[in-house]
Formats: structure tokens, sequence, C-alpha cells
């Protein structure tokens, strides 16, 4: 099992290893179907068709597949910094951290 970078080198990695492409999407990544609207993480390969809200998956699922790629567990998760400190709020989605 390699070894998880330091979280803030993460920031390093995405901008090197995040490249979208514009082109028609194969049907198949390996033996997994790529289905409209989901993404599919297969080894070192991530594959998504995209949906209209775009960024948003550029901003999240892309960045937390590349983040498990380099053995790191990504969290779904609300935070908030106060006197230096940072606090992490994780529940399910729907669940109000937002708020």
């Amino acid at each position: 099992m390699t070894r998880a970078p330091a979280p803030h080198r993460m920031i390093d990695i995405l901008a090197r290893e995040t490249v979208v492409h514009y082109a028609p999407v194969p049907r198949h990544l390996g033996e997994a179907e790529l289905v409209p609207g989901r993404c599919a993480l297969i080894g070192d390969q991530f594959s998504l068709i995209a949906p209209a809200e775009e960024m948003l998956w550029l901003n999240g699922s892309v960045y937390a597949a590349i983040a498990s790629i380099h053995g790191l567990l990504p969290i779904h998760a609300s935070a908030v910094a106060c006197e230096g400190a940072v606090h992490a709020f994780t529940r399910p989605s729907g669940a109000g951290k937002s708020t």
C-alpha cells in the first residue's frame, strides 16, 4: 500500500492531475458501463459523463477521485474555522450541514 501524500500537497497534485477533455465519451471504462450523470472510478482511471453542473462535479467528485487514487479518504462535510482551528460536520446529504 502506498502512503498518502500530506494533505497540503493535494493542491499541487490536483493542479498537476486535473485535465478536462471535451470530446465524445466512450460508453465503457474498462468493463464498467458509463451512465450519463454518473461517474466511474476503476483503478487510477476516472470518467464522468458530466451533467449541467459541470464545475460542481469538477470541484467535488473529480477532486475526491484524485484524492482517493492518492490514498486519501474524502469526506462529505461542512466546516468552519474558529480561533485557529477547523471543525468539520459530517452527515449524509440533506442532513442540514450547510445550515
